[in-house]
């Protein structure tokens, strides 16, 4: 790759692995501005997981002080983008009602792991219902759930065991600590 400075004309060569992207030690303006673009405005729901430390709280960027209510369910609006100084990744600035913000970096906002997407999560609230949706969101599963309903909330599991019978077709869905059993796409048990 070729990097010319806009003013003195100087040119640098780096070469790099372009399969390992997550690698490349450059930002370039148009993809800064695209992420951006794109985000400036938009809302997350946040899970009340700590992507950053699990035993550990999230820090208002502003204060230094742990958020106050960092719940599952809060919504959150990106005021801005930022290129995070600890290890120059491209990051949202989040700010909820109480004017708190913190950082979240863009790869992580793409995880249901940690946030649901505004839009998304409330096409969940509306299709599961509030009930359901609350246990998702805070990443609970419970009787009666439907596989769907479980995956949003776990996520994927390592492995699919299916049982096929004359009468019936179940499933064994298998977690790294947990499992949970499917008739007909229904969770009936948990182990």
């Amino acid at each position: 790759m070729k990097l010319e400075e806009r003013e003195s004309k100087d040119v640098v060569y780096y070469l790099y692995n372009s399969d390992n992207d997550f690698s490349f030690p450059f930002i370039t303006v148009k993809y800064f501005l695209k992420i951006k673009n794109d985000n400036i405005g938009n809302k997350f729901v946040l899970r009340g997981k700590n992507w950053e430390s699990p035993t550990s709280s999230i820090i208002d960027i502003k204060s230094g002080n742990p958020i106050k209510n960092f719940s599952s369910g809060g919504v959150w609006t990106c005021i801005d983008v930022s290129i995070d100084e600890r290890d120059s990744n491209i990051s949202l600035v989040l700010e909820n009602t109480s004017k708190e913000q913190i950082l979240l970096e863009v790869n992580t906002a793409r995880n249901n792991d940690f946030v649901f997407n505004y839009e998304q999560a409330e096409l969940y609230k509306k299709k599961f219902g509030s009930e359901k949706w609350a246990k998702i969101v805070d990443g609970k599963v419970s009787i009666g759930m439907t596989k769907e309903m479980c995956e949003v909330s776990w996520g994927k599991p390592q492995y699919i065991n299916k049982t096929i019978t004359a009468n019936k077709s179940s499933e064994q869905w298998v977690y790294s600590d947990n499992y949970l059993y499917f008739d007909k796409g229904i969770l009936t048990a948990m182990q």
